[in-house]
């Protein structure tokens, strides 16, 4: 008897506590929410900067190890930690003074969250130039001139020409 009151307790116990997690956890989720899009570009740019990085060691003949991609387990953290950080540090000590300057919600934040996404792209810009011999701008240049003399050519197409 007192046995099964024991686990009726201890299982009433748990199911509050499981409860009370899920509460904690929308709390953070709610709280952190102005900022998932910061959080979402630096993971999206690691992963990008990642996969460039395999492609440029697959080009150039270099191995690729576990070890070498767990690494980017511990960069996402790091990242992600940092934003969040100053996140905390934005919003409960420097945010206020920060507005008294500037009108931009959150700057600190933002100013990290570029920081470490400028970080990525020159790194993906890196290994691209390893690889092509030119950089990313180079190509963007490229294909803007490129898309400018398809427009150049659309311009001369004639629709009359394909009706006869």
């Amino acid at each position: 008897m007192m046995k099964t009151l024991l686990k009726c307790e201890l299982d009433c116990l748990l199911n509050t506590i499981q409860n009370k997690m899920y509460h904690l956890l929308a709390m953070l989720l709610a709280f952190f929410a102005p900022i998932k899009g910061i959080l979402i570009t630096v993971g999206l740019l690691i992963l990008i900067d990642t996969a460039f990085g395999v492609w440029k060691a697959k080009h150039l003949g270099e191995k690729v190890t576990s070890r070498g991609l767990s690494k980017i387990i511990s960069k996402l953290l790091l990242y992600e930690m940092t934003v969040i950080m100053f996140y905390l540090i934005d919003t409960f000590m420097l945010g206020d003074i920060l507005k008294g300057f500037f009108s931009i919600e959150n700057l600190l934040t933002k100013a990290v969250g570029l920081i470490l996404a400028s970080v990525e792209v020159f790194s993906i810009d890196e290994n691209w130039r390893a690889v092509k011999k030119y950089g990313l701008w180079d190509a963007a240049k490229k294909l803007l001139a490129r898309s400018k003399e398809a427009k150049a050519e659309l311009k001369d197409f004639d629709l009359d020409n394909f009706t006869k």
